[in-house]
């Protein structure tokens, strides 16, 4: 009877993991409409954000020019005033002079170029926080109903996810800066923090009548992880066939959008997996496991 059990089990728990495996597809391809929603604020904000660059390095350069101006023509002032004809006409001094303008514009270009390299940092940042506000917003509009989602409980939960959502991006931009594959780490942290974090707010928002076990676990945090993987491969398979046909420039345009919508999708496939088995009678409400739990304490009581 224990291997009976033991198989039983198993074969409960690979099946519940191609169901969600199933859902996470079918979610994925019957709203795909969404994806446009996503690539037209990226777009959008990319846009805007371009324009913004633009004139940030005209500004800064603007700005630089005159500096520099002013100091090369402040330090020409101090060196001229009061020389003598015989050092204007020595060869050491305009050596000292003209090293003298070089490191003049070598500092002032340098502060120009950490000035281009801040706005540009503002400018990956807001298309950064646009790329999570996507994911949000795809997200919202896929929610058959967010009765619940206009709840206390609901709005603090999709404010906690797009700030962790917009720390990760960030960690990630920084990370590869540091390390090339880092990427690869944060992504891993990321779906592992995104299935617990997905599995508890779903849990805390439809299903807080039903015991937490049966939502909260690491069965269903390692099959959302692997349901998670599952969308990514498809997003690569995509990206590399646009790479192949249209170009590098082309794939990266689609990817944004694309990993976007995806995270969206995963982001609800906790609540409609959980639903279906909330329709089959799966999950145990916590009043029924109370009541079934006072009983063998009375039992025990007469015992004694």
């Amino acid at each position: 009877m224990p291997f009976k059990q033991r198989g039983e089990c198993c074969r409960q728990s690979v099946g519940r993991r191609k169901i969600m495996i199933k859902a996470a597809l079918k979610t994925y391809f019957k709203n795909s409409k969404y994806v446009f929603v996503a690539m037209g604020l990226i777009y959008l904000v990319i846009i805007l954000m371009l324009f913004a660059l633009v004139r940030g390095v005209i500004s800064v350069i603007g700005s630089v020019s005159a500096e520099t101006y002013e100091n090369v023509a402040r330090f020409v002032v101090d060196t001229f005033q009061g020389v003598t004809f015989e050092e204007a006409t020595s060869i050491a001094f305009y050596k000292s002079f003209f090293s003298g303008v070089a490191e003049i514009l070598k500092t002032d270009i340098k502060n120009g170029i950490d000035m281009v390299i801040g706005v540009v940092i503002v400018t990956v940042a807001f298309v950064l926080a646009a790329i999570m506000g996507s994911q949000v917003l795809c997200r919202s509009l896929m929610r058959k109903s967010t009765s619940d989602e206009k709840s206390l409980r609901g709005v603090a939960a999709i404010l906690m996810r797009y700030v962790i959502s917009l720390i990760f991006g960030y960690l990630l931009v920084y990370l590869n800066t540091l390390w090339t594959y880092s990427f690869i780490f944060v992504l891993l942290v990321y779906f592992i923090h995104n299935a617990l974090e997905n599995l508890f707010t779903t849990w805390i928002i439809y299903f807080r009548n039903y015991s937490i076990k049966d939502i909260f676990n690491l069965r269903n945090s390692l099959r959302l992880i692997l349901s998670g993987f599952v969308l990514i491969a498809v997003d690569v398979v995509i990206v590399l066939i646009l790479y192949l046909i249209m170009g590098a420039l082309f794939a990266i345009l689609i990817a944004l959008p694309l990993f976007a919508y995806t995270f969206a999708v995963t982001d609800i496939i906790a609540a409609s997996h959980f639903r279906e088995l909330q329709s089959k009678g799966k999950l145990h409400l916590r009043e029924k496991l109370e009541n079934k739990e006072k009983p063998k304490k009375r039992v025990s009581k007469v015992q004694e």
